[in-house]
């Protein structure tokens, strides 16, 4: 029994003597990073309607030259994929903004919006691309199936009826000149 609790303390002891080597380490890990390595993205709106446009800013890592921004709420008609990926070029600062339509065949419901950072890069003497993903991030989005015929709200009042605009009554007719007796069906008839 003694042997146990002999090894139990040891390995405590040694423990409580490595807690400060790992918290100094583990201090050094949490610093959060530079501004310039960080990446974020903002979708407005957050809720929408199928057959509307969703805009995306977004700011990346200063090293990343391209973004690609991907989910299944972005499929076009008679498109197989369930996800598609759009493409962002950004600026010097990491940068970029655009707007993605949002297909009236979109399916109703929750999706999530993925963002990666990429880094590419072209090899000219051999054609070769090399893409290097910096960062990646991801939020979600909820879509509503479309309302072609929509009720009013109690905000939106309709328009009260107005009477019908009155029209005066025709000017009567002038007399006809002497010697003509009657206009029939546009012919003059004398007398």
């Amino acid at each position: 029994m003694q042997p146990i609790m002999r090894t139990a303390t040891l390995t405590a002891l040694l423990m409580v003597q490595a807690l400060p080597a790992a918290a100094a380490r583990a201090d050094d890990e949490s610093a959060p990073p530079p501004l310039s390595k960080l990446s974020s993205f903002r979708v407005m709106p957050r809720v929408l309607h199928q057959k509307d446009v969703l805009r995306v800013l977004m700011k990346c890592p200063v090293r990343a030259n391209h973004a690609v921004i991907g989910s299944t709420a972005f499929t076009l008609k008679g498109s197989w994929r369930s996800f598609r990926e759009v493409g962002v070029n950004l600026s010097n600062g990491g940068f970029g903004k655009h707007a993605i339509p949002i297909s009236r065949f979109a399916e109703p419901g929750h999706h999530d919006v993925h963002i990666k950072c990429v880094k590419v890069t072209l090899d000219h003497a051999t054609g070769f691309k090399k893409v290097k993903l910096l960062s990646r991030a991801s939020t979600p989005i909820l879509i509503h199936p479309v309302k072609l015929h929509r009720e009013p709200t109690s905000e939106e009042t309709p328009p009260e009826p107005t009477a019908p605009a009155t029209t005066a009554p025709p000017a009567p007719m002038a007399e006809p000149p002497e010697g003509v007796v009657s206009t029939v069906r546009g012919h003059l008839t004398t007398a």
